[in-house]
């Protein structure tokens, strides 16, 4: 086992050699690539995109993240495009970025007013320096544009620094043109700037690099310091220690806490013991090579240096210009080579299957990436807080005010709770070191360690020595009904979620969990789970977090329902709720009166009290923690007993005699209401209907102390119908009325044609796409492929049985979108056959058409039907054939309900082998045969006119 680095401080150790900043101009990229291509180690980006239908423009400042910056100030204009970046140093002083960029065709006149605009505008900064591409010769004092362009650099008191000048521009030997020229405001020596190369995927322009002379003086130290955790040596001493333990220990005779205390010290000293602090040496390198950069990287730069050098003494000699070619050929060839090698070194993670980083590439290229983390955060009165313990700090308050000040105790209506036999009741019952090795063994190693730093791996290894003290700690914490106290204290890491990165609103509170606690959580939830289903008290509408449910089933619970109504000739009203800040917000004092409702005795009561009361947080920024914080209210999150607290928060809700129907998934809740076609006279019924229904919600919520959020609520009519009055009452109550919603990531339309849903599929396939043209020049085949699964046919068959529904044209132009990513895969050329590709791929590859896709998981739902026993999921009628173990289809009139599952699906699930439909098959066993088959009757299902007959034959 090797060794494992779990925190670093290399940032207080910078290189002296750092390249602090990195400017370019003119770039490639447009509006609509959103997957980051754009973006270097070690580096925070500032860029703005070129305007759509231009051939030119766009700026990127890339400013090393041993500093802050923030981007200031940036604007497009047909004259010129200005980027404006602040930089703080780590010695508290300052400097600013300014890029620039005029496009050739801008008339100067309006270049230079512009440009003197913004100078104005900034011109007070401090340590201001600029760079750009103005397409200017500034060695030509006698043209008429140079001498006013050098007027104004002078009356600003703007200095070029002759060591950042390119040399002229090697595409026209007639354009004198200077680009890339590095501009100071009250020339200072502090800084430095060179130009470095370009790379090719990105723009045809070179880096401009700068160096801050002064702050780099500060760190002059070229090494870094890791603690680095010996995780062989840390087994031993832990297994020594517990086995020594194991033959003087009593275990009757033993207090919890102090037995937990010894053995958790056990595992935190010998972590502390066996961490090592290892100086890394950093490799040497010129000031002018890019960090990214290896021996053979740096053997093309100096071949690059010495082969410019070689140009311009040709040209002194007047050598002709198609000689001269030759060479720039070659420099381009170099050039386009460095960008060949950053490349590579990207995707090598994806090459070696590294779920956690081949994620990050995935998300990356693909525009989804949660690398945002802002390096300062914006507090409510505007001030700016830099330091990552203040950071830290703002982020706890923030994260505590929103659970609230206290558990505030609240008449609770029990009318709304289950009702039980007195004999019926719940208590934690003792383990055996059987139930405590299944749940260490249930441990997953890829996830992020607590407070303590002790991680999975090093508990699964030393298993076999620490059952015995784990399960006699665990049946003591149920005998005194008391949880550790050390396990109450959880471990909060920000994550951006959108907007605006500097704001604390929108970041999402994680929770990272001591693993012992995730051991006994595991523990407490297998026995209350076991209870509750064998009594049948969960709400059978509940879809999150429930074994053996998902988005899927309350899906297909949807459509379906949206289709009986149809049937009847109703149309149906959708209203999506929001709860706000759900999970954070529970109060603790009604969810125990809750929980004493749904049969737990006194003793497993006293147990969940001190579970969920007296829990504390720190908040971890950037290394940083904030101080310690009391959580008031909330379900712990990060271990199983969390999501299931908060679903039995809301188990009854399904007992409010509402009109509607009500599908949740956990904090998402839809309400399903039937319309009538009325005479106008009668129109107010359905809003009496609503109104009714609203009511009862909003005193539920308010009762149980939870915030409905009708704000950000969404409303969808599905089918023909038009009735002011219900509409005007939408609107008073703050209820937005949309031509589409989305639900659980499945965008439905008013008229159910999936539209919305097909568009939302092909953009993640164009941007995978995209993505796999980025990628086939510098990876192979294998990482694209496992890109593909990823990212392409994860979304073809995300609840595609609802496609069903969907035209014949709607389908091919997934498939073509297929077809386009599979042939940049493989390497073969637009005009070969489809059904050729998929003869050939579709087993060995697992790759599945588009029907293919829909018919796997249409046929799959079906099954989930057919084995549902709580009455859940819509009802299917089986054939009383044993032979043919086949199901009925529903009889329908209306289209909505022919291409629903229960119909169209049953008879595609008719159709496959009877091996597969036997009770006997299980659930994992039918989707593996299942998936097979489909695959190999993959030829079948790419017939012309395929999906448009509607009959669905495999």
């Amino acid at each position: 086992m090797s060794s494992k680095t779990y925190y670093s401080i290399s940032d207080k150790h910078a290189r002296i050699n750092f390249i602090d900043a990195l400017v370019l101009c003119e770039t490639w990229l447009k509006n609509n690539e959103k997957f980051n291509t754009h973006k270097i180690k070690n580096y925070n980006c500032h860029y703005i995109n070129r305007q759509s239908g231009k051939k030119g423009g766009g700026l990127i400042v890339y400013v090393h993240k041993k500093y802050l910056s923030i981007k200031v100030d940036s604007g497009i204009f047909d004259c010129i495009e200005y980027l404006l970046v602040k930089t703080i140093c780590k010695a508290e002083n300052e400097y600013n970025i300014l890029a620039i960029y005029k496009p050739p065709s801008a008339h100067h006149k309006e270049f230079l007013a512009k440009f003197e605009e913004i100078l104005t505008a900034n011109i007070g900064i401090s340590n201001l320096w600029m760079c750009g591409d103005v397409n200017i010769n500034v060695r030509d004092l006698n043209h008429e544009s140079t001498k006013a362009y050098m007027d104004l650099l002078s009356s600003f008191n703007l200095q070029i620094m002759n060591n950042a000048v390119t040399r002229s521009n090697p595409i026209n030997k007639d354009n004198g043109s200077i680009i890339d020229h590095c501009l100071n405001y009250t020339f200072s020596k502090e800084f430095i700037a060179i130009t470095s190369t370009k790379i090719q995927s990105i723009s045809d322009h070179n880096f401009v690099l700068t160096l801050n002379i002064v702050d780099s003086k500060c760190n002059t130290s070229n090494k870094v310091i890791l603690n680095k955790l010996n995780e062989n040596q840390a087994i031993k001493q832990i297994n020594f220690y517990l086995s020594s333990l194991n033959s003087n220990t009593h275990y009757p005779e033993l207090n919890m806490s102090s037995h937990f205390d010894l053995i958790h010290n056990i595992f935190t000293s010998a972590i502390t013991s066996n961490t090592k602090k290892v100086v890394v040496k950093l490799p040497k390198n010129e000031i002018c090579t890019p960090l990214w950069a290896n021996c053979h990287y740096k053997e093309m730069l100096k071949t690059l240096h010495n082969l410019g050098d070689k140009i311009e003494r040709l040209k002194r000699l007047s050598k002709p210009h198609d000689f001269l070619s030759e060479k720039y050929k070659k420099l381009d060839e170099i050039r386009h080579n460095y960008g060949i090698i950053i490349s590579k070194k990207y995707y090598l993670n994806l090459i070696l299957k590294n779920r956690k980083h081949t994620w990050k590439i995935i998300n990356d290229l693909t525009g989804r990436s949660k690398d945002k983390q802002a390096i300062s955060i914006k507090t409510d009165d505007g001030s700016l807080l830099t330091k990552n313990h203040d950071i830290a700090n703002a982020f706890q308050q923030k994260f505590l005010m929103v659970v609230g000040a206290s558990n505030s105790f609240l008449n609770y209506d029990r009318t709304y709770g289950s009702t039980l036999s007195p004999d019926v009741s719940f208590e934690f019952c003792p383990i055996s070191k059987t139930d405590m090795i299944l749940a260490i063994n249930s441990l997953k190693e890829n996830k992020s360690s607590g407070f303590d730093n002790i991680n999975a791996t090093l508990i699964k290894c030393t298993c076999n020595n620490s059952t015995a003290h784990l399960t006699a700690i665990f049946n003591k914490i149920i005998a005194e009904g008391a949880y550790p106290i050390q396990l109450k204290l959880s471990l909060v890491v920000p994550i951006f979620k959108k907007g605006n990165n500097m704001l604390t609103d929108n970041y999402r509170p994680i929770s990272l969990l001591s693993e012992f606690d995730k051991i006994f959580e595991s523990i407490m939830f297998d026995q209350l789970i076991s209870f509750l289903t064998s009594n049948k008290l969960l709400d059978v509408t509940q879809f999150g977090f429930i074994e053996r449910k998902g988005c899927h089933d309350a899906i297909c619970l949807l459509l379906h329902t949206i289709s009986f109504h149809a049937e009847k000739g109703k149309s149906v009203l959708l209203i999506s709720f929001d709860i706000s800040k759900a999970f954070d917000s529970v109060n603790i004092t009604i969810l125990i009166r809750k929980l004493q409702t749904l049969g737990l005795s006194d003793k497993a009561l006293k147990l969940m009290e001190s579970f969920l009361f007296n829990r504390t947080q720190k908040v971890l920024f950037n290394g940083a923690y904030s101080e310690s914080g009391e959580i008031f209210r909330g379900v712990p999150q990060g271990a199983k007993l969390g999501p299931l607290m908060f679903n039995l928060m809301v188990n009854d809700l399904s007992n409010l005699e509402t009109n509607s129907q009500l599908i949740k998934y956990a904090d998402d809740l839809i309400m399903i209401l039937p319309l009538k076609i009325h005479p106008e006279k009668e129109m107010q019924n359905d809003v009496n209907q609503l109104r009714h229904d609203l009511g009862l919600l909003n005193n539920y919520y308010a009762k149980n102390d939870l915030k409905l959020n009708c704000a950000k609520s969404k409303a969808l009519i599905v089918g023909k119908y038009n009735n002011s009055l219900l509409l005007e009452f939408l609107h008073s109550s703050g209820i937005e009325v949309c031509e589409e919603i989305k639900y659980l990531g499945f965008n439905i339309d008013k008229d159910l044609k999936l539209l919305s849903q097909i568009d939302s599929i092909a953009h993640h396939l164009n941007q995978g796409i995209a993505a796999l043209r980025h990628m086939r020049d510098n990876t192979n085949m294998q990482s694209m492929l496992l890109f593909y699964h990823a990212h392409i046919q994860s979304h073809l068959m995300y609840s595609s049985f609802a496609l069903l529904r969907c035209r014949s044209i709607d389908i091919s132009r997934l498939q073509i979108l297929q077809n386009a990513a599979l042939k940049i895969i493989f390497d073969i050329p637009r005009s070969y056959h489809t059904i050729d590709l998929f003869i050939k791929y579709a087993v060995p590859k697992r790759i599945m058409s588009v029907i293919g896709c829909i018919y796997y998981s249409a046929i799959l739902m079906v099954k989930r039907i057919v084995d549902c026993t709580d009455g859940s999921l819509p009802t299917i009628n089986k054939s009383h054939s044993t032979r043919t173990s086949n199901v009925n289809l529903t009889s329908a009139k209306s289209k909505l309900l022919k291409h629903d599952v229960v119909n169209s699906g049953c008879a595609l699930y008719n159709q496959i082998p009877l091996k597969l439909k036997l009770p006997s098959c299980n659930i994992n066993d039918f989707r593996a045969e299942l998936k097979l088959f489909i695959l190999q009757n993959t030829n079948s299902l790419l017939k012309p006119n395929q999906f448009s007959v509607r009959n669905f034959t495999l």
